[in-house]
């Protein structure tokens, strides 16, 4: 009878808390976040003296290849540019209707679409110039100054 009771009683009244907060989901989620931002916090150094031609040759790249690749960069940056000026006219909507919060998201996003798009622009830049990588002036200016 006891054992009756108690499982009529544990059906309706779930006493295992851990089910309650769904203990072991929460600890894989937590797991799984702290390895992901470890992923992200590592650095990964690339081989800095390493020549163009050198990683070229490393990566089995054909000049058909690069010349693609450019294209796709350069195609990237524009949508990316399309994309983050779009999203910074909403934010001007926003803020003309009074939607501080929603302007801000809208900045935000704006900001992080821009420099997503600044990163493909970058990429674009050293492959036109062929180099491996460049400075933020080099970069900025447009002008490579190394031999």
């Amino acid at each position: 009878m006891f054992k009756r009771t108690r499982r009529t009683f544990n059906f309706i009244f779930n006493t295992n808390v851990t089910s309650w907060i769904s203990l072991d989901q929460l600890i894989y989620k937590f797991r799984y976040f702290i390895s992901s931002a470890n992923q992200l916090s590592s650095e990964k150094k690339a081989d800095e003296n390493i020549k163009f031609e050198e990683a070229l040759e490393k990566h089995q790249l054909t000049e058909h290849e690069i010349k693609k690749k450019e294209k796709y960069f350069i195609v990237t940056f524009l949508l990316f540019f399309i994309l983050s000026s779009s999203i910074l006219v909403l934010a001007i909507f926003n803020l003309i209707k009074l939607n501080i919060l929603s302007c801000i998201i809208s900045l935000a996003a704006t900001f992080i679409t821009f420099i997503q798009g600044c990163k493909y622009h970058y990429y674009y830049f050293c492959l036109k110039n062929k180099v491996t990588s460049c400075t933020f002036n080099e970069w900025f200016n447009g002008d490579i100054s190394r031999g």
